[in-house]
């Protein structure tokens, strides 16, 4: 297995990250095995309370991260699931620097403050977090300065296009470096005002050219219309195709979870992992899917109904107690893509058939 999707004849190749939940044992060792490039949350790395009346809560990030050479891994600060799980980062920014500074990672993104709608209802909200994304990247530098790391990777932040362009002129960026993440993007459609390809047609527009882009956790579908060929590089434009480097993913590991609520065994996860590579280096290589616009208004009518299906799935797992509240909001959004992914890709009739959905969950790790 290749460490990474080869370019598609017609496009340039996107690097896919797999995300990992784990960051010993069995999981690590086969990524080593595969030569899989990885994207690790931070959140990984933390140690918790567990005794007393602090049981649960934030004590330090584990120190030895030497099983961890070698390996092509990137870190990731974590923002959403701070935000979603913790109402705010857990640790001190110091904490996380030492973090970032303790190894050589590929590369280490600066803390960010994302803009999800679940997260920051409205625009003076998404404001605040944008400022505070610019505020918190200029202590980071300054931190990891001192600490002699290796500079974070900034992230711009929005939801609509143009509040990137607010995170970009707040950032107390002079001269921008090679990558650039891309935040609040893994929920996206990929057309309409605020869709992917309009958040890089915005993006594009005043970043400096020598940027490429990391997009967090984005679909997999708009990879594939990223990518392209002849017909719909034209579509995407080449050049937002040619900014993007890279995008993670833990997609995998959610639909191993979905398909199997209990008894998942290690060697089940790892399949869902090599399943799940396996298919992004295929939708590098064979002819792209493409998305028409046009249906744009159909597909929405379908997502939802795919979304309500998914939901009620997902609601009797909690009700039965075989899935957290916390993990099942998580995977709504997730899982959604998915089906909705398939659906777009393949074809759906106006009758929906709810076990072929929930098969798809199972099946296509998206």
């Amino acid at each position: 297995m290749a460490r990474a999707s080869r370019a598609h004849q017609g496009g340039s190749p996107i690097l896919m990250r797999a995300g990992i939940p784990l960051v010993g044992g069995q999981m690590v060792a086969h990524a080593r095995k595969r030569n899989y490039p990885l994207m690790i949350s931070a959140n990984a790395f933390s140690v918790r309370h567990t005794t007393g009346d602090r049981k649960g809560t934030f004590r330090a990030f584990r120190k030895n991260l030497s099983h961890l050479d070698g390996l092509d891994c990137a870190l990731d600060s974590a923002g959403f699931t701070a935000a979603v799980i913790y109402g705010g980062f857990p640790w001190e920014i110091e904490e996380y620097c030492e973090l970032a500074a303790s190894r050589a990672w590929t590369w280490a993104s600066a803390p960010d403050l994302c803009c999800e709608p679940q997260i920051a209802s409205d625009r003076a909200m998404r404001l605040l977090r944008i400022a505070g994304t610019a505020r918190l990247y200029g202590q980071a530098r300054r931190i990891t300065e001192r600490l002699g790391g290796q500079p974070l990777m900034p992230v711009l932040q929005g939801w609509e296009p143009q509040e990137y362009r607010q995170c970009f002129e707040w950032m107390p960026i002079v001269e921008w470096p090679e990558l650039v993440g891309i935040g609040s993007v893994c929920r996206r459609h990929i057309h309409g005002p605020n869709g992917l390809i309009a958040v890089l047609r915005e993006v594009d527009s005043f970043l400096p050219p020598h940027c490429k882009l990391h997009l967090f956790g984005v679909k997999s579908s708009a990879l594939a219309y990223l990518i392209g060929d002849g017909r719909s590089a034209r579509r995407a434009s080449e050049r937002y195709r040619d900014r993007v480097l890279s995008a993670d993913s833990l997609a995998w590991d959610l639909s191993a979870r979905v398909g199997r609520r209990t008894g998942r065994t290690m060697e089940y996860r790892l399949g869902h992992l090599d399943a799940w590579m396996q298919r992004q280096d295929r939708q590098q290589q064979g002819p792209p899917k493409t998305i028409d616009p046009d249906n744009d208004a159909a597909l929405q009518q379908i997502k939802q109904t795919i979304r309500d299906i998914v939901g009620m799935h997902l609601a009797n797992g909690v009700v039965d107690d075989v899935i957290d509240y916390d993990d099942a909001r998580m995977m709504l959004d997730r899982s959604s893509c998915w089906a909705s992914a398939y659906a777009q890709q393949h074809g759906l009739a106006a009758e929906i058939d709810e076990e072929q959905i929930l098969e798809w969950l199972v099946d296509t790790p998206i």
